[in-house]
């Protein structure tokens, strides 16, 4: 169980997260970096992140070869952002 201040930092996170909705997933590619720009859903009930995404692309493949992403949430007018 988180502690009080995890908890409230993972709020912040989510929080932000929504508002942004829109984040930059970057996969590997052999040794290329791909970054794709996707919309995001949060659903906090089942702590799951959904993205709407085309599926004729190749981000699926590229997570499959190396699960290692960054998923990257930006705000820059507001100087907020976040990085899983």
């Amino acid at each position: 169980m988180a502690n009080d201040s995890t908890a409230s930092d993972i709020q912040r996170a989510c929080d932000l997260m929504t508002k942004i909705g829109l984040a930059m997933l970057v996969t590997r590619d052999g040794d290329k970096l791909r970054a794709h720009p996707m919309s995001a859903y949060l659903e906090r009930d089942e702590d799951t992140i959904y993205f709407l995404t085309d599926a004729r692309r190749h981000k699926d493949e590229e997570i499959a070869r190396d699960p290692h992403v960054n998923l990257a949430f930006a705000d820059p007018g507001s100087q907020k952002y976040v990085a899983l």
